[in-house]
């Protein structure tokens, strides 16, 4: 999900912050959202491994530092694997709110450190059509882990990798957060600035990277908390 959605979704509508976000975001299945094993695609997601972290939410387009994947041997006990994959979720905001910062587009291609299968396509397509708008996006959202479970991830053949695949709950914050239209106004986050987001992050057994690969709101109207 991510402050790309949300500027996004604030931009294009005009949004005065008189509700949340609503409907199921990005590309999460129910199977994936649930605690089900999830099917393990290691083949596709090749990430580069990088030398630096974290970031500044005044990055240009020339100065986005190099980040570094998060990876371990193995996926660990149930907490170790919770740890790993929130510190991806933390990586993946930190990457998105530094290229919506820098303004280019071009920098959403970093976001496959953090990032893979359709969640990569997904925050890629959010990023561009946020810039695309002409709003300038200044500040940084921050995630706070709510709850979590770590399961199997399935390979094609079978077999099982405990903890592998790792259900997250977190809340999103986005009160650190300015949005300047096109027309040099601002946008009022309003009730956005806070609510649940759920992400599905799996470990690669190929190179050891743990990578978000799907995320959903609750729904508005079911019977889960949105707000945090």
């Amino acid at each position: 999900y991510t402050g790309a959605v949300l500027a996004l979704a604030l931009t294009l509508t005009g949004c005065n912050g008189g509700g949340t976000p609503g409907g199921n975001s990005t590309s999460a299945s129910a199977s994936q959202s649930s605690l089900a094993p999830i099917e393990d695609g290691s083949s596709s997601a090749n990430v580069s491994s990088s030398s630096a972290s974290s970031s500044s939410t005044s990055a240009s387009s020339s100065a986005l530092p190099e980040y570094k994947p998060v990876t371990s041997k193995k996926p660990g006990g149930q907490e170790e694997a919770k740890a790993s994959a929130f510190k991806a979720v933390e990586l993946l905001y930190t990457v998105s709110s530094d290229v919506l910062n820098s303004g280019d587009a071009k920098n959403a291609d970093r976001l496959s450190v953090a990032a893979q299968q359709g969640e990569l396509t997904q925050q890629k397509a959010n990023v561009e059509k946020t810039l695309a708008t002409g709003a300038t996006y200044r500040g940084a959202s921050k995630v706070e882990l709510i709850d979590g479970l770590a399961g199997p991830s399935v390979h094609a053949d079978g077999t099982l990798v405990e903890n592998a695949s790792v259900n997250l709950r977190v809340c999103e914050d986005n009160s650190g957060v300015k949005i300047t239209g096109k027309d040099g106004k601002p946008v009022d986050t309003g009730a956005t600035q806070r609510f649940i987001v759920k992400y599905a992050v799996l470990w690669n057994e190929d190179d050891g990277v743990w990578s978000v690969v799907s995320s959903e709101l609750p729904p508005l109207n079911g019977p889960e908390e949105t707000s945090c």
